[in-house]
């Protein structure tokens, strides 16, 4: 099994837009959610990754860490951009009419959690469906979008630290970070393939773990 994580790299790459038009790429912190006024804060992470064609993802984690500004309970939705190479938004508006996976993950979060402790959160579903869409092969971007899903007028939000947080640390070190773990396969899991875990066409029931070198390096192309 190969483990890649990807860490946010640029300023840009992190950040957040609110209802009243506001977005800022630059924040320290960034929001999820509705504040004490009524506005919605959403929020994005994008990352470039490299995944291999013919392989199957096994897991795919999003960690973020927790800042300590918690209205409860929170609720939450994040989805993948569907593009070839998404680009960071650049309006409130902007963001909300971005094209999103059919796959999303909610992020309730019933207790406010320690501050500058990290999440595990499972977006396995959303990456498959980006993976079986678009190519990797060559590096691209995944953007991730983080969505306010709580009822309209009522406060409650989430705080995470971005690759703009540098109090005491070097800038990237609380940004949030995307780990995927996979194992090469024969068969149609790949880009403009088929990501569903179940069995649904007559290439997939000939999916092998791949062989590897002495190394442990995956020889493309060749099976068990």
């Amino acid at each position: 099994m190969i483990t890649d994580t990807y860490a946010i790299a640029a300023s840009a790459d992190d950040g957040l837009v609110r209802s009243d038009g506001l977005i800022n790429p630059a924040i320290a912190v960034t929001y999820v959610g509705i504040d004490n006024v009524g506005l919605v804060w959403h929020s994005w992470n994008r990352w470039f990754v490299t995944i291999p064609e013919n392989v199957y993802i096994t897991s795919a984690i999003f960690q973020w860490y927790n800042y300590y500004n918690y209205i409860m309970p929170v609720q939450t939705r994040m989805y993948g951009e569907l593009g070839a190479s998404p680009t960071v938004p650049i309006s409130y508006a902007d963001y909300v009419g971005r094209a999103r996976t059919t796959a999303y993950k909610n992020i309730g979060i019933p207790v406010a959690p320690v501050s500058f402790t990290v999440n595990q959160t499972d977006i396995l579903a959303i990456v498959q469906e980006l993976y079986a869409t678009y190519d990797y092969t060559s590096g691209n971007w995944i953007q991730l979008l983080w969505d306010n899903n709580g009822p309209a007028g009522i406060e409650q939000h989430v705080g995470a630290f971005t690759y703009d947080w540098n109090i005491g640390v070097p800038l990237g070190t609380y940004g949030a970070r995307l780990v995927l773990n996979y194992i090469g396969m024969r068969g149609s899991l790949h880009a403009h393939g088929n990501y569903n875990a179940g069995i649904t066409g007559s290439d997939d029931k000939d999916w092998r773990p791949m062989q590897c070198d002495s190394n442990g390096i995956l020889k493309i192309g060749q099976v068990l």
